[in-house]
């Protein structure tokens, strides 16, 4: 047991929570004072460390934005998958859904179409519960990058808000407590307005629209992970 948490350490960890807090640590660095370094071996430590404290800020920040526009997650497209299988063919979605009512005991409907969102809730809960148990399937690979994508969209919105009201108000600039490095380069305003519009466009066509696609690859592998580990 000890081994598979480490797995799932270095799988959804270190890609949703590290990687994303390092980028808005070091995407922030512009804005740090001049005389401020990050660069030597003895910053690697507290930089990683940091980096997974801010983490964790970034992945809950990021879920609870989705949450509060509506966007889809990963239970929504389950049971839409289960339901209505737009992605998967009727008959790997028929053999998963009756593998888990003969299997299960929770109650399930004969019909996969007629199927609550309380009941496809619970079901998610327990099919990823059996998936998971001992690091199985690749199904965790496809939400761990998911979820990067989900918590660098965030980053890179942010960082894109950010450089684009340093620019745009001057008044930001001369109310920082300290002189920042970005501030020694004596960049035009517009400069920081082209910046935030690439950011956010880049972002936009590389993080979330991957995202996305992750999201529901994971679904499609979670079903099909289900199925081969359930059969004889």
């Amino acid at each position: 047991m000890s081994t598979a948490a480490v797995r799932r350490f270095d799988l959804y960890d270190f890609f949703s929570v590290l990687l994303p807090g390092l980028a808005l640590i070091l995407g922030l660095y512009p804005f740090y004072p001049q005389g401020l370094t990050i660069s030597s071996l003895g910053a690697v430590l507290p930089l990683l460390a940091g980096g997974f404290a801010v983490g964790r800020v970034v992945h809950s920040a990021a879920v609870r934005i989705e949450d509060w526009i509506g966007s889809k997650g990963h239970r929504d497209l389950f049971a839409t998958e289960i339901r209505h299988s737009p992605t998967l063919d009727r008959a790997t979605v028929e053999a998963f859904y009756e593998c888990c009512r003969s299997q299960f005991d929770i109650e399930l409907t004969k019909d996969r179409t007629d199927l609550t969102d309380d009941a496809a809730l619970g079901l998610y809960s327990v099919v990823r519960s059996h998936v998971y148990i001992d690091s199985r399937g690749r199904s965790q690979t496809f939400q761990a990058i998911s979820a990067f994508y989900r918590s660098m969209w965030f980053v890179s919105v942010f960082l894109a808000v950010l450089v684009f009201l340093y620019g745009a108000f001057p008044a930001i600039q001369s109310a920082m407590p300290y002189p920042t490095k970005i501030a020694t380069l004596s960049v035009p305003p517009q400069w920081f307005t082209y910046g935030a519009i690439i950011l956010f466009a880049g972002s936009y066509t590389t993080f979330r629209e991957a995202k996305a696609t992750h999201r529901e690859l994971f679904v499609q592998y979670l079903i099909t992970d289900f199925i081969s580990l359930s059969s004889p």
